[in-house]
This record gives structure tokens, C-alpha cells and sequence, in this order.
């Protein structure tokens, strides 16, 4: 008896033992397995493939190597009736079995016995997850591979994230993958709004999904919907009543194609997102079995935890591109299309001031358009902004203190040396206050500034605002960059434009929701204030009605030879840039900025949510009466002898009136009004010469390339008394004054028949000295010499301004009109 006894105490110590090592053996041993043979992950690159709006909708989604569409999802941005159907039929009691269900494998093995073929599987929904993580064959082998698989997910993640892997990587049919692919690809809406039938059906789909794609077999869609809807009223998961409207509703679905909104955008973020992605990711050898089809990092990640490893997979890439506006502007754009000329794109950028936000982003008028070049980018492309800077230029002039807003600038022709600047069409103007040269972009007067500003600070002060300013090869920075002599980008251009709005800071814009906040200094608010004024204007009717009901200072430009149309609006919350021409660079004659770029910019204004006004002058920003031709302020100047011949109302910094800046070949001639010595006949003096000096009188001159615009009250000649025999000046040999000869101001000129109806002029001048250049409707058609002729064609009937200069800066001009055959 007593050896009995001790044979069952060893035989239950033994057992105790086992028992004991079994409780540490397995663990350690499942370990060690895990350890071994890690869990696939899919990568990054699998899911961070879609760009989504501010909203979370999507932008446009990125294939996998597979071409496998997957959009990104969390659960709790999932119905829950999606949940609730995925759950009663697929796995009822996912929460509470530890990734297996024995009860569910055992029921399944019996039924395949019973019936020969495979009724059902007993998988379990990590079981799945598994199987979609680590494919594997059929077999047993196989299915004790995806029991080990489900064991590890549930070791590593919580229940909450195993059915956030499912939701994103069950298969729906063909190359969609996820239940948010698949409900914006069958059912047009995001899974988060789903009805009743459509969770039932959105449940079913992964069982089999290329037999049941509603969008190709409906009828058995709809069978295998009603299945789990009756389940569901089996299990009063949900009413009745429920169940049998979901019962009645047809299964209707369309193949949707993915979306494509801000197509260029999402593309240059997406590859963003896979260049940094390729910097971060670190090097260690990639485990996976041979079989597994899907890109994969195995666990565990060594600076990660697992959850937040699994957020980062699932977060899409975001933007701050607001989709009703992004709409509003494809739409707008899209429309405008039929009035493209053959090959010509558009591009568009909305920015949101307050925050530097991009709120729309057109790269091209139509993605995928090969003709007109729709894949590439024309936001980033280098193009020349014709006129565009010339604001910048004006405020940093006014920042420095070399004009006010009513400055008089001198439209005329201007010998230079080797550069001759011209205006767009129109001929010149003369006299023109700064206001109006910048309304009208003139070019000679915004040349006239740039000398006095100087090219290389002026592109320094761009370039350091953050705008790139590609000038040609090996050129430095020169006169030519104001009228369009560089490239620059689209997106560059706004940014700066951006300053007139934010008190003159500029900055980087922002494309993602997380991008930095980065200002950088531009123009004073002052200046920026100003520009800004001198911005908000019209020049018609049609404009004026647009601009009182939305509040709009803008800008046009035009590149050489009518590559490039530009239009950017600067309004309370918005900065707006669009561009038309063709991305090869071909010319599109009688394409320009204001009748090509500026329609499109005021549809999308008025498209905008309505906005306040913009803000009051900032402090040191007031206004003063000025005299022409001086500039100053008329309380300083007493109006002796006449010297203010106008006035005007202009913005001053500081109350500063700076005086007129004189063009001249030798710099800015800055002293005015001029001392004028008389003798006792009234005659002009100099020191210089034998002559009785009996008074001193100041006199306000005009520049001298005005004198023909001028009335002659005004011109030297009526201004100043004649010199003294004695004080005559050192003239060059052969110099008078400047004159056209060959034709009359207000002459009006026939077809001539012996030359086959053609309008042929000589034009020839009285006078001048040197190389005379000249200009019609203020464009350079050719040069001569004084004393010589240049014989020239006219283009066709109408009116005409000819101009002309010679090489000691004197002009004269003519109005001409030519008479119809």
C-alpha cells in the first residue's frame, strides 16, 4: 500500500512538473518562434499612396508595384453598421477568442468531411488578416502556418488595430483592396457614410470578391447580401424593419475611376513622401517569404512602437487643399479650355494669406492631355514673368524714398547705350504719374526705376524673399530682368504677391497641413500698403463692376514674343496666380496677360467665399499734395515764378515727397529747380562766360524727353529766356533740335498705287546728333543715322504714334493716321 502511495505521488509530481514546464516551455518557445519567424508588416509605401484634401477626402491615390488601390483608413472613420455586419457574419465572437477559434475549426473540418468539399474555413477574421499578411497554400501545413500567424497578431496588436488591418487589406474585387477603395470605387462616397445594404454588401464582398463584384455580377452581389442581412435579423443585430428595407434596396454599382482632383499636386507630394520615405528607412534585410505579395517590414521595429508603427501606415498623405475650392477651379479651368489655342496649358494656384495655405493647385488645364502637355507641372516650371515684378520694384522705390505715388515718371523713348526698352503696344505716353505707370505697366518709366534702384539689389531682395530668379547663362543681374529678362515659377510668384496682403512678408507656401509657418521680409507695410492701392483699380467698366463687389489689387504680364500670359489678384484672404501659354515654349501671338490670363482670374475671384475689405493705410502712411514737375510737396514750394504746373494727390511714407527723378544717359540728375542767371537784357548767363550776372531765378523744369508731350507753356524754349551771344553752349558739330521732318503731326497718309496699295513712309529728321533709334506705338522698328532716312512699311490701316530719339536722349514725335484703301 505504502508503495502504491508513492508510485501516484511521483506519478502527480511528475505531472505537476509537465504542467509547470509546459506553462514556461511554450511561451519561451513561441518566443523563440516569434523571434525566428517574424510577422510581416506591410511598409509604408503600401499605404502612404493617398494624397487626401483638408477634409480627408481624397485627392488622387497612388497604385502599389502590384497596382493594387488601397485608401487608407482608421476605423473610427468607418460606419459602424459596417462594423456591425463585418462582425455578425465573418467572426461573432472576434473579442473574446485569442485568434483562433477551436469551436469555429472544428465545425468547419466536420462540415468538409461531411459534404467532401469546403463549406467553410473557420477562419477568424485575424486568422484572415494573417492569411493576407503571409499568403499560404491550402493545406495542412499551411493552415498551422496562418494559426501561428493569428497567435503572433494577437500577441503584437489589440483587437482594435487587427480589424483596422482587414478594413484596409481585404480584397474587394480586381485591383481594389480596403473598404474605403472599395466604397469610393463601387458606391462613389466614403465607407464612413455607408447605408445599411451597402455595409451588408461592403461585408460580404471579401468572400469571394471577383464572383460577387456588384459592379459586374449584381444579382449574386445582391444574394450574398441578403445572406448577412438575414443574419443579422437572425441575431437582432439590427430592427426588423431595417433588415427589410435593406432587403428591398438594389444593389447598384458603378466602376468609378479613381479620383483625380489637384492630379499634379498629389503626385508631387506623393513623391515627396517616397523620397523621404527611402531617406528614413532603415537598412535591415527584408525576411518575407517569397510568397507574400505585398511590400512588408518585419516586426519589430526598433524605434517604433507597434500601434503607432500601424498609425503610421494608415495615415494618408494630407494637404490644405480645400476641395470646393480645388472643384471650383478645375471646374472654371476646365471650361476655359475651349479657348485655348492648339497646345496651350493653364496653370492656377489659390492661396489662403493668413497662413500661406494652398487652397487650390491646378498644375495643367487637362491631366493626361498629351497635346497640350497635360502631365507636366506648369506651378513649378521656370517660365519669364514678363511684367509681374514690376510691382516689387515700385515698392522698394517708394521703401527707399526715391518716389511717392505720384511721382512724375518720364514715358519716352530712352537711349541707353545697347538697351533700348519699348512699351507693349500703344506708343508712349510721356508724363506719367507712378500710379499710372504701374496700372498701365509701363516699361520705360519701370526701367527709369530700376537704374535708380540698381538691378542686383533688387534681385537680391527678390531672391531673399524666397523667389527663384533664373537669369540666362552667365548673365548678371541688369536692366532687361523688369520687363521679363529671367524665369521664375508660378508658385514664387504668389508667394511675393502674398506680401501685399500680409504687411510685406512673404513666405514659403504650404502644401501640407504640417508644413512650417516660414515669413520672410520683402517690402515694408508701408510700401506693401501702397503697391497694394495702386493694385486695386480698373481701367474699364466691365472691371470697375467686378472690383467694387470683391475687393482685387492685380497684376498682368506678358513674356517676349507672347509665350507666357500672367495674371495674380491679391484680395483680403486670398492670393490668386494664373498662367496660359504652352509648356514647350511656342509662341501664341495675341495671347497676353490681360486678355488671355485676367478672365480667368476674375472668374475664380468671384468664385471665392465673399470677403471684407482690405485693411487701412498702416501708421506713417499718409497723403500730400504734390507739384509736377518738381514732385515735392506744394507747401514747400510757393508756387514762385510758377514752378508747380500741376498737382496731384499722392501716398506718402512719413509725409517724404521725393523730388522727380530726371532721366539722363550720366544717372538721376536730382537738382531742381534749376538756377537760371539773367543779365540786364533778360538774356541767360554763366559763370563760365564774359556776361554781367545782374539776378538768380529758379526755374522747374521738365524732364527734356518730355518736351513733346508737353504744352508749349511748359516746354524750355517758353520757360527759359535765351542765352546771350557771348554764353552760347558747346553744342556737337551739326546739332539742333531733334525734329521729324518727313511727316506732320496729325497727317493722314493714302495707300500709294504704284506700290500696290502699301503704306510706305520715309522717315527721315531735322537735326539730332548721332544714332537716332525709332519707335512705332512705342515699339523699336529700326535705327538710322542723323541725316539719313529709314524707309518703313506700315502694317495696315489706323493710328499710329511715331517716335524718336537720338544718342544725346532728344525725342519728337508725330501722330499719323493711315486712311483705308
Amino acid at each position: 500500500m505504502q508503495k502504491l502511495l508513492k508510485k501516484h505521488l511521483l506519478r502527480y509530481k511528475l505531472l505537476l512538473y509537465c504542467t509547470v514546464a509546459g506553462f514556461i516551455i511554450i511561451p519561451l518557445g513561441f518566443w523563440a518562434a516569434d523571434k525566428q519567424w517574424p510577422l510581416p508588416l506591410p511598409s509604408a509605401s503600401l499605404f502612404a499612396s493617398t494624397v487626401v484634401a483638408n477634409d480627408g477626402s481624397p485627392l488622387r491615390s497612388f497604385a502599389d508595384q502590384n497596382g493594387v488601390w488601397r485608401y487608407p483608413v482608421q476605423l473610427d472613420q468607418v460606419s459602424p453598421l459596417y462594423i456591425d455586419a463585418l462582425l455578425s457574419y465573418e467572426d461573432r465572437w472576434f473579442y473574446q477568442h485569442p485568434g483562433i477559434n477551436p469551436i469555429a475549426l472544428l465545425r468547419a473540418t466536420w462540415q468538409n468531411i461531411r459534404y467532401g468539399h469546403i463549406v467553410s474555413g473557420g477562419s477568424t477574421i485575424t486568422m484572415q488578416v494573417a492569411r493576407l499578411l503571409d499568403p499560404h497554400s491550402r493545406t495542412l501545413s499551411g493552415k498551422l502556418r496562418q494559426m501561428f500567424r493569428a497567435l503572433q497578431l494577437e500577441w503584437h496588436f489589440s483587437k482594435h488595430e487587427i480589424l483596422t488591418l482587414y478594413i484596409n487589406l481585404a480584397p474587394f474585387g480586381g485591383p481594389i483592396e480596403g473598404v474605403q477603395a472599395a466604397s469610393f470605387t463601387y458606391l462613389g462616397k466614403s465607407a464612413r457614410f455607408l447605408s445599411h445594404s451597402e455595409a451588408a454588401l461592403l461585408a460580404v464582398l471579401p468572400q469571394s470578391p471577383s464572383r460577387l463584384r456588384p459592379d459586374r455580377h449584381p444579382e449574386r452581389a445582391a444574394k450574398a447580401r441578403n445572406k448577412v442581412l438575414q443574419r443579422l435579423a437572425s441575431f437582432d443585430i439590427w430592427p426588423a424593419e431595417t433588415i427589410q428595407a435593406a432587403l428591398e434596396e438594389n444593389v447598384i454599382a458603378l466602376r468609378l475611376t479613381a479620383p483625380q482632383y489637384a492630379p499634379l499636386l498629389a503626385r508631387r507630394l506623393h513623391q515627396q513622401s517616397q523620397k523621404n520615405l527611402s531617406i528614413s528607412k532603415p537598412n535591415n534585410v527584408n525576411l518575407a517569404p517569397k510568397s507574400t505579395h505585398l511590400p512588408s517590414n518585419h516586426l519589430p521595429p526598433s524605434n517604433q512602437t507597434l500601434s503607432a508603427q500601424l498609425d503610421t501606415l494608415l495615415e494618408p498623405i494630407h494637404s490644405t487643399v480645400d476641395p470646393q475650392t480645388q472643384l471650383q477651379v478645375s471646374t472654371l479651368i476646365s471650361h476655359y479650355q475651349h479657348r485655348l489655342q492648339e497646345g496651350a496649358s493653364v496653370a492656377a494656384l489659390v492661396v489662403r494669406n493668413k497662413d500661406l495655405a494652398v487652397m487650390a493647385y491646378q498644375g495643367t488645364v487637362d491631366f493626361g492631355n498629351r497635346q497640350r502637355f497635360g502631365h507636366v507641372d506648369m506651378v513649378t516650371a521656370v517660365r519669364s514673368p514678363g511684367s509681374t515684378l514690376k510691382p516689387f520694384l515700385y515698392g522698394m522705390a517708394l521703401e527707399q524714398g526715391l518716389i511717392h505715388s505720384a511721382s512724375l515718371l518720364s514715358d519716352a523713348p530712352l537711349h541707353d547705350g545697347d538697351y533700348q526698352p519699348s512699351n507693349f503696344s500703344g506708343g508712349f505716353y510721356g508724363p506719367v504719374s507712378a500710379t499710372e505707370a504701374l496700372q498701365r505697366s509701363l516699361n520705360v518709366p519701370a526701367v527709369q526705376l530700376l537704374k535708380a534702384v540698381e538691378p542686383k539689389p533688387f534681385a537680391d531682395r527678390l531672391r531673399n524673399a524666397g523667389m527663384l530668379l533664373q537669369l540666362p547663362h552667365g548673365d548678371k543681374a541688369n536692366l532687361s530682368m523688369i520687363l521679363g529678362g529671367l524665369g521664375t515659377r508660378l508658385e514664387d510668384l504668389v508667394s511675393a504677391y502674398t506680401s501685399l496682403a500680409r504687411n510685406g512678408l512673404a513666405g514659403e507656401l504650404r502644401f501640407t497641413p504640417d508644413a512650417p509657418l516660414k515669413e520672410r521680409y520683402l517690402l515694408s507695410p508701408q510700401a506693401a500698403w501702397i503697391v497694394r492701392q495702386i493694385l486695386t483699380r480698373s481701367d474699364n467698366q466691365a472691371l470697375a463692376a467686378h472690383t467694387q463687389s470683391m475687393p482685387l489689387a492685380w497684376k498682368t504680364g506678358t513674356s517676349y514674343g507672347f509665350r507666357d500670359a500672367w495674371a495674380v489678384g491679391v484680395m483680403p484672404d486670398y492670393t490668386i496666380g494664373v498662367w496660359v501659354g504652352r509648356p514647350d515654349g511656342t509662341p501664341s501671338p495675341g495671347e497676353y496677360g490681360l486678355v488671355t490670363a485676367w478672365p480667368l482670374l476674375r472668374a475664380i475671384s468671384s468664385a471665392l467665399p465673399k470677403q471684407s475689405g482690405f485693411a487701412s493705410p498702416p501708421p506713417g502712411v499718409s497723403q500730400q499734395i504734390i507739384c509736377w514737375p518738381l514732385g515735392t510737396a506744394s507747401s514747400r514750394q510757393e508756387n514762385q515764378h510758377g514752378n508747380c504746373h500741376q498737382q496731384h494727390t499722392a501716398w506718402t511714407i512719413q509725409q517724404h515727397t521725393p523730388p522727380t527723378l530726371f532721366p539722363t544717359r550720366q544717372g538721376q540728375q536730382l537738382v531742381n529747380p534749376a538756377p537760371i542767371h539773367i543779365n540786364k537784357k533778360g538774356q541767360r548767363t554763366s559763370l563760365a562766360c564774359n556776361s554781367e550776372t545782374t539776378a538768380t531765378r529758379h526755374v522747374a523744369l521738365w524732364p527734356q524727353v518730355l518736351e513733346p508731350w508737353l504744352p508749349k507753356r511748359w516746354q524750355r524754349q517758353t520757360l527759359l529766356p535765351p542765352f546771350a551771344t557771348e554764353c552760347l553752349p558747346n553744342q556737337p558739330l551739326g546739332h539742333q533740335t531733334l525734329r521729324i521732318s518727313s511727316l506732320k503731326d496729325q497727317m493722314l497718309i493714302k495707300p500709294q498705287t504704284k506700290n500696290k496699295g502699301r503704306y510706305i513712309v520715309n522717315l527721315q529728321t531735322q537735326g539730332g546728333y548721332g544714332h537716332l533709334i525709332w519707335y512705332l506705338n512705342g515699339r523699336n522698328i529700326g535705327t538710322s543715322h542723323a541725316g539719313q532716312s529709314l524707309v518703313y512699311t506700315l502694317p495696315r490701316p489706323g493710328e499710329y504714334q511715331l517716335a524718336v530719339t537720338d544718342t544725346l536722349g532728344h525725342v519728337d514725335k508725330v501722330t499719323i493716321t493711315v486712311l483705308a484703301h
